[in-house]
């Protein structure tokens, strides 16, 4: 069965490690909810630097993508 796009944002602020994962538990219950989650603050800043302009611009896009099916 293919499952719907769910794109999920969290609040990416103060301690980065607690804001993983609380972000993983929000896309743990929307998979266990029918959905795919897509999450950019859980990879972006795995593979972009906001210290560079031009990736923090690429950034700003991708965490506003019109990609999913449910906001």
């Amino acid at each position: 069965m293919k499952r719907p796009l769910a794109y999920i944002t969290a609040a990416w602020s103060g301690d980065d490690c607690e804001n993983a994962e609380l972000a993983a538990k929000y896309c743990r219950t929307v998979y266990k909810a029918g959905f795919s989650p897509i999450c950019p603050t859980l990879y972006l800043p795995l593979i972009l630097n906001d210290a560079i302009p031009e990736e923090h611009k690429d950034g700003c896009l991708l965490y506003t993508s019109d990609a999913a099916d449910d906001l």
